[in-house]
């Protein structure tokens, strides 16, 4: 293995996440949205980067996925609102608006919890809420989660979430992981540097022009989550780091 693939290795190790906290994050929060959402509530599980094992500490440590019934009377933005409210009762945690999710600081822990309202049938369909532009989309949790699990992509997607978190960039996590999916469709596995500057390359060139649907809903393109400014200091960084001479100018 070479000098450059040995330290992008040491880079993702820095960040793997502690496995006893994700546990603990979970009994802990687990009865407080039992009570919240009472006899509404279906499910409480692990989603997004968590289950779909790109999660890395630099980002939000822990998802929660909140499924509630289609019974639940309440509107998806007074369902948004009324858990930002719940949680804001606790003296021990810190909270934010997100776009879809509430983001908890508790214990050091970066913790996201996204509600949705289940559609009716045997599906995994759901609709959530969408703070930036108060209004829902249609998604399905499972499927992003087979999807990006099945990539074998998972090291590279999570060196991409670093990168975003070094240089505080913002890029919507499904977003990205979609995008380096599709920029390394055909390429070889196990060729970690290579595959990762292919990855920077495609942001500098097709970011603010890549077209990426919600595989779950054509009607929620990813790629409009992020306005051109941001699609720009995304794409202005790509090129500072492929002008770098060493990895650890462009991950650390």
């Amino acid at each position: 293995m070479s000098r450059e693939e040995l330290y992008l290795y040491d880079v993702l190790n820095k960040y793997q996440v502690n496995n006893s906290a994700k546990n603990l994050a979970f009994n802990t929060f687990k009865p407080v949205i039992q009570q919240w959402a009472g006899l509404h509530l279906l499910d409480f599980d692990f989603s997004g980067s968590t289950a779909k094992g790109t999660e890395v500490s630099c980002s939000s440590d822990f998802d929660f996925f909140i499924s509630l019934s289609t019974s639940t009377p309440d509107s998806l933005s007074q369902i948004f609102n009324s858990l930002f409210n719940k949680l804001s009762g606790y003296s021990d945690i810190s909270i934010r608006k997100q776009n879809v999710s509430i983001g908890v600081t508790w214990q050091g822990q970066k913790i996201d919890l996204t509600p949705g309202k289940k559609h009716s049938g045997n599906t995994n369909y759901h609709s959530v809420y969408k703070n930036k532009t108060d209004s829902w989309t249609q998604t399905n949790i499972q499927q992003h989660i087979n999807i990006v699990r099945g990539s074998q992509r998972i090291n590279e997607i999570k060196l991409a979430k670093i990168w975003r978190e070094n240089h505080q960039l913002e890029w919507p996590s499904i977003f990205l992981e979609l995008f380096v999916i599709d920029s390394l469709r055909g390429h070889l596995q196990n060729n970690l540097a290579a595959n990762f500057a292919k990855v920077l390359t495609d942001i500098f060139t097709t970011v603010e022009t890549k077209f990426i649907q919600d595989p779950s809903n054509t009607n929620n393109i990813l790629s409009n989550d992020l306005n051109q400014s941001e699609k720009i200091r995304l794409r202005n960084q790509a090129y500072t780091s492929l002008q770098s001479r060493t990895w650890s100018h462009v991950v650390w």
